[in-house]
C-alpha cells in the first residue's frame, strides 16, 4: 500500500510533464487496482485517509505544503467529517517502515501471483522471458514502487528461501 506520506508528496505529473502550476490542470484522478480488495472494508481501508492526501495535493500550492501540518489538520477532518461507519488504515499503517513495509509489499505481490491462473501466469513468464518487455525498466518500476532499493536482500531471501 502506498504510504500516506508518499502519496502526499506527489506531484501532478503526466506522461513527464509537471503540472503543479498549471491552469490546464482542472482534477485529479487516483488509481487503485481493486481486483484485490476482498470485501468494502478493504476497499475503504485503502482508500481513507490516501484520498484525503490526493485531494489535498491537487488543490493545494506545492511551495507550501507540509505533511506533517496535513497529518495534524487530518486527524481534526476524520474527526468532525470522514463516517463513523467507514473503514479507514490504521494511524500506525499510514507509513508502514522496515520489516512491516516490506512484508505488506510482499504480500500484496504474492496474492497478485496467487490470483493468476496457472495459463496466465505461464504467459506472462513467457512474454518476459522472450523480451517482449525491457526487464530491466520492468525490475526498476517493480522495486522503486513496491519496496525500495535496501529491500533487495530481503527480497532474494524471501524469494530464493535463504538459499
Amino acid at each position: 500500500m502506498t504510504s500516506l506520506r508518499r502519496m502526499y508528496s506527489e506531484a501532478q505529473v503526466i506522461g513527464g510533464v509537471d503540472f503543479t502550476h498549471s491552469p490546464a490542470m482542472y482534477g485529479i484522478e487516483t488509481l487503485m487496482w481493486t481486483e484485490h480488495n476482498k470485501d468494502i472494508k478493504s476497499l475503504e481501508e485503502h482508500l481513507f485517509p490516501r484520498v484525503y492526501a490526493a485531494a489535498e495535493v491537487m488543490w493545494s500550492d506545492p511551495d507550501t505544503r507540509n505533511y506533517d501540518d496535513f497529518e495534524r489538520r487530518l486527524h481534526l477532518f476524520m474527526a468532525l467529517h470522514h463516517p463513523a461507519e467507514m473503514t479507514m488504515t490504521p494511524e500506525d499503517w499510514w507509513n508502514p517502515t522496515g520489516e512491516a513495509r516490506r512484508n505488506e509489499a510482499l504480500a500484496f505481490m504474492s496474492g497478485i501471483t496467487a490470483a493468476m491462473t496457472p495459463e496466465v501466469r505461464a504467459e506472462t513468464m513467457e512474454q518476459a522471458s522472450v523480451g517482449n518487455i525491457d526487464r530491466e525498466k520492468m525490475v526498476k518500476r517493480m522495486t522503486s514502487t513496491f519496496f525500495q532499493p535496501d529491500d533487495m536482500p530481503f527480497l532474494m531471501q524471501r524469494v530464493t528461501g535463504g538459499q
